[in-house]
């Protein structure tokens, strides 16, 4: 295994810059140039086996993920869930400060709205991850297992409603 010369923190704030570069899109050039911007004397060559070791560790995490039991993917899902309701508690900080701007407390109202609609977004994906969560909890689904409930997965017949003029605008997921 090869020593880095960089220091823990600053190998670990290296890759962090280089993944920041990797979602951005930017070249291996750009990411060098950033890089140099910071202070942080680097070449090319590193930048690239760089970026080839957090792909590496990339697959690795993957793979540890769909091992764990679910457990891990879960978690992470709740943690988006939590992420986005502290960014709404922010904003609304923002928006009732006396001290913000009124195209502030706009600004704050429109992404106070992006974050209502993910977590809508997230709450509406729920069921697959309880799914998720339950097949992945260590129980052996190709046989009867008395201990799991019994789910009922034959057809159910639907009916069929014309709209009226009154219901139109309902969405049919909550008609």
């Amino acid at each position: 295994m090869s020593r880095s010369k960089y220091p823990p923190l600053q190998l670990e704030q290296i890759k962090s810059i280089i993944i920041d570069s990797q979602v951005r899109r930017l070249t291996d050039i750009e990411t060098l140039t950033r890089l140099r911007e910071l202070g942080i004397d680097i070449s090319i060559a590193t930048v690239k086996n760089y970026k080839a070791q957090i792909k590496s560790q990339t697959q690795t995490w993957i793979g540890k993920l769909a091992k764990s039991r679910r457990g891990e993917y879960v978690s992470q899902y709740r943690e988006r869930i939590i992420e986005v309701e502290s960014v709404q508690r922010k904003l609304w900080e923002i928006i009732s400060s006396s001290s913000t701007g009124s195209r502030s407390q706009i600004e704050a109202c429109a992404k106070l709205l992006d974050c209502t609609e993910i977590l809508t977004q997230l709450y509406d994906v729920l069921p697959v991850i309880n799914a998720i969560r339950v097949y992945g909890c260590g129980y052996d689904h190709s046989s009867n297992n008395k201990d799991l409930p019994q789910q009922d997965h034959s057809p159910t017949t639907t009916t069929t409603t014309t709209a009226t003029a009154d219901d139109s605008n309902i969405d049919p997921r909550f008609a």
